[in-house]
């Protein structure tokens, strides 16, 4: 896969002792044997170190090929090669290199950019890892062990986040913006910056003077819009599309009766589908289990019993039943309070 701007492969070189990684991305393979002599240089100018030992795989752009050969041998370097099919004699480059894909992609996922942004996901992956710690170095990260002092954590920023890159000032009007909305790409090389990621002209610059939401993703935003469409209003139309099959077979009368009964159900149906499909589910079934009562005994309350005498009293004092009605009423079952008023009656 191609990046945005035309690379396809990449470079991995580890240093043994340190573990510190370099990548390079490449447009072609016959490139390498070029990076790998400015690496060879750099490491000399830099470190005064000279290289003494180079380990690879069997790729011809890797130093196999006569060119190479003799360039190692004027510089007394000695190549050596893992076996075919034998990767586990060039182990440390192979697990760093599965290592940076790890890293890689989860960048690339997280980040939600386009698979032609892989480039800047390996490159910005080789700078966290050279600065993380490692097992390998008992606690100590890449970086410490090369340059003999601790990384800096805090210009780390989280990737594909947005910021807002500041304008330059030369030919910027008055009522023009002071920044422009941008997704954080990564760390370049050789500057103090960031590399952005303009979202208004989808070009790549660095910038010094940038504003981080480091909590949202620009590249997640039309995704997540997407996903709101599985969950669609109740009140559309598109919810009885994507209803039950059996739901008009539900509604539907049997055969047995009559055509107009069951064209009107059909049309009450297709005017409130939720409506008549709910009811229909609220009804018990053939097979629904009867519901559980409680065999306790019920008792009314006091107050009611008190109530219904005196209704009982006041509706018999008009037909002279007053004695008949104390008797199957006694005073017992009434509250003393309702005592007292039926005995302050008199019969008219």
């Amino acid at each position: 896969m191609q990046t945005y701007n035309g690379y396809r492969y990449f470079l991995t070189i580890v240093d043994d002792y340190s573990r510190t990684t370099w990548t390079h991305l490449l447009t072609t393979k016959s490139n390498a044997m070029v990076l790998i002599r400015a690496f060879i240089e750099m490491a000399l100018t830099q470190f005064n170190t000279k290289v003494k030992t180079i380990r690879s795989d069997n790729a011809l752009e890797l130093g196999l090929n006569r060119e190479a050969t003799a360039y190692f041998l004027s510089k007394g370097i000695i190549h050596q090669t893992s076996c075919v099919v034998t990767p586990q004699q060039n182990g440390v480059v192979e697990r760093k290199h599965k290592h940076l894909l790890e890293t890689s992609r989860a960048l690339l996922f997280h980040s939600g950019l386009p698979i032609k942004y892989w480039g800047e996901c390996v490159l910005t992956a080789t700078y966290l890892i050279n600065r993380f710690p490692s097992k390998v170095l008992k606690g100590s990260s890449p970086f410490q062990v090369l340059f003999e002092q601790k990384p800096n954590y805090e210009h780390l920023r989280v990737f594909g986040s947005l910021c807002y890159a500041s304008t330059l000032k030369a030919g910027r009007d008055k009522f023009q913006a002071r920044s422009v909305p941008c997704v954080f790409l990564g760390y370049p090389f050789g500057q103090k910056a960031y590399k952005l990621l303009n979202l208004e002209t989808s070009q790549i610059f660095t910038s010094r003077d940038v504003v981080f939401h480091e909590n949202i993703l620009p590249s997640h935003s039309s995704q997540s819009a997407d996903v709101s469409n599985m969950f669609p209003d109740p009140k559309g139309p598109q919810m009885h599309d994507c209803d039950d099959h059996n739901a008009v077979s539900r509604v539907i009368p049997t055969q047995n009766q009559s055509s107009t009964l069951q064209n009107d159900i059909i049309r009450e149906e297709q005017a409130t589908p939720f409506l008549v499909d709910t009811v229909h589910q609220a009804s018990p079934s053939h097979n629904s289990v009867p519901p559980r009562r409680s065999k306790r005994e019920h008792k009314t309350p006091s107050i009611c019993q008190s109530l219904f005498a005196i209704t009982l009293i006041l509706s018999q004092l008009h037909s002279n039943h007053h004695a008949v009605l104390i008797l199957s009423h006694p005073y017992a079952a009434m509250h003393p309070s309702y005592v007292i008023l039926c005995l302050t009656i008199q019969p008219t």
